[in-house]
């Protein structure tokens, strides 16, 4: 798959993504999977690892540990304000799209980045600076889709190629990598 196709891709599963997360909408999938029959597998291995990784996340008492250190820095904020991603995204002023690349591209983040984005968290919805870091910096693995014989492999993209992807004004783009350069 080349750039374009993979930044192709990259949008569609944050639409998928965020029709999801947002209003629990199935049919988003089925609609993006007919317009582009190219990617429908992709699509639908995506959504299968969304409601996957859901399933994963459901409290369960006696494995809660456990299930902290694999749950993203979005889910922990969605369980501790009660808010959706779109709206923790815009509480933080972080595009959503921007959000969801950094969680699946944690390599790709600078420290000074995640330490804004912890304090951030901190300050403006009450959670744990430390605990924010911790799920910032650790790797999020997505659990494998049934129908595949591994993982996704892991892409390596610098942070600019990141803010590119997750097509965040060139202000933005400016604002964070100038953050970024701070480190």
């Amino acid at each position: 798959m080349n750039t374009i196709q993979t930044e192709q891709l990259d949008q569609l599963c944050a639409q998928v993504e965020l029709a999801w997360a947002d209003s629990r909408d199935r049919q988003t999938v089925d609609i993006l999977a007919s317009q582009h029959p190219d990617f429908s597998t992709e699509l639908y291995d995506f959504f299968a690892l969304l409601i996957e990784t859901e399933l994963m996340q459901a409290p369960v008492v006696a494995k809660q540990p456990v299930l902290e250190r694999v749950r993203s820095f979005l889910s922990q904020l969605c369980e501790h304000t009660g808010a959706k991603a779109t709206e923790i995204a815009a509480k933080l002023s972080v595009p959503y799209p921007l959000l969801v690349m950094m969680q699946r591209h944690p390599q790709s983040v600078p420290n000074r980045v995640r330490e804004e984005l912890a304090t951030r968290a901190a300050n403006l919805l009450q959670f744990d600076r430390l605990r924010a870091l911790a799920a910032l910096a650790q790797p999020y693995a997505e659990p494998m889709a049934a129908s595949r014989d591994k993982a996704y492999q892991a892409e390596e993209l610098s942070f600019a190629d990141l803010l590119k992807r997750a097509k965040v004004s060139k202000a933005e783009q400016k604002y964070w990598l100038s953050l970024a350069d701070e480190s």
